[in-house]
């Protein structure tokens, strides 16, 4: 026995010491988790002399004589195994199907589901948003009239079978994007519009430990390119973060998720001589900011099990956790002085943080933000 956990996990490893048993490894390539891929599944590098072992696993897919994708039932639980799972969409969706099963809860994976969405089927659902009009047909990019001032450009930025199928966190523009993208600034331009710019990756860095990650590539040509075109504002979203912040003279709005504390969206008002925006929340949840923090928590939790004093991390964790839902709902600035006198904020300069630096690296990032990132008025010439 290779795999200590193999009588859950419905599989175990060949070795050398089991080549004289015979492995019925027969393949019953029909399952819940399967059920709307197409074609092959791409298990990457995978995962050889995989075998199936027990008495209650199917295999659903295998290469050769070895088990890729393998399920199991062992007691009252259920558990899935896979030979690798590089990122794709169509992997996306078999690990959100594999969860339901391995948690018995199938009948509820169709509560909030989105059958799949490509290209196609983003144009048709966008069609009458806009779409329909000036579109780049390399991506899923397109224009808007708003009225006589203003033009949007909703642009394509990620990585999907148009534009690149790899996962990409920080983001791109295609040269063909790029092409589109200035002729259409120019074309703006000509008509004496203003150009406003929506993505989904931001501009500049929001945050020094995180933004990186998050940050189109070739930002500062791109933040340029927005500059010599007058772009005003960008609307981006991406790392989850209530954030604005300037580059070139141009400000990049980040947006944080409506499925976090505080639950907001941005307002904007627009007339042919400035811009008024500020954001709202929803008022459907008022445990919204407590499941933030019990999601930040569970977050943090292994790396603070390096501070042994139970007393002391759970002090430092509360500031951390606090910390991170003011940053993110883009209130920081005024819950400063709050954060430095909370009794664990101390610990984050004695021996105690050793183990955990990065969390005081992080939290002198977060609570060097003096920005007002809820609001923001911009005149135009």
């Amino acid at each position: 026995q290779f795999f200590q956990l193999s009588d859950v996990l419905g599989v175990d490893k060949e070795i050398g010491f089991t080549l004289s048993h015979d492995k019925y490894n027969t393949v019953d390539p029909n399952h819940f988790i399967v059920e709307d891929i197409e074609g092959e599944i791409d298990f990457g590098e995978g995962m050889a002399s995989i075998y199936g072992h027990g008495e209650n696993y199917q295999i659903i897919r295998q290469h050769k004589e070895f088990a890729q994708l393998v399920t199991n039932t062992y007691g009252a639980g259920r558990s899935v195994y896979l030979a690798g799972l590089p990122y794709s969409p169509q992997n996306c969706r078999l690990l959100l199907r594999a969860i339901y099963w391995a948690a018995a809860k199938e009948d509820e994976m169709k509560k909030y589901y989105v059958d799949n969405v490509n290209a196609e089927e983003f144009r048709a659902i966008y069609k009458n948003l806009g779409y329909q009009y000036q579109k780049h047909d390399d991506s899923l990019s397109y224009r808007i009239e708003l009225n006589k001032h203003y033009s949007l450009l909703m642009m394509d930025s990620t990585a999907h079978e148009l534009t690149g199928s790899g996962l990409d966190i920080g983001g791109y523009f295609t040269d063909s994007t790029m092409k589109w993208l200035k002729d259409q600034l120019k074309d703006i331009q000509e008509n004496n519009k203003i150009p406003i710019i929506a993505m989904h990756h931001n501009l500049v860095n929001h945050n020094e430990l995180l933004g990186g990650r998050y940050t189109i590539k070739d930002s500062e040509k791109i933040a340029e390119l927005f500059h010599s075109y007058k772009v005003p504002f960008v609307l981006s979203g991406h790392i989850h973060c209530q954030n604005i912040k300037e580059i070139n003279g141009i400000y990049d709005i980040a947006s944080s998720s409506i499925l976090n504390a505080p639950l907001q969206y941005g307002v904007i008002e627009l007339n042919n001589q400035k811009m008024n925006y500020h954001t709202e929340s929803l008022k459907i949840s008022r445990d919204a900011n407590e499941y933030f923090d019990l999601v930040s928590s569970t977050h943090f939790a292994e790396d603070f099990e390096r501070v042994k004093d139970t007393k002391i991390r759970e002090l430092m964790k509360a500031v951390i956790v606090k910390a991170n839902r003011y940053y993110f709902t883009g209130n920081m600035k005024e819950h400063k002085d709050e954060i430095m006198n909370m009794e664990g904020y101390k610990y984050y300069f004695q021996k105690e943080v050793e183990k955990i630096s990065f969390y005081k690296d992080y939290l002198e990032s977060l609570l060097s933000d003096e920005g007002n990132h809820q609001q923001l008025s911009i005149e135009f010439e």
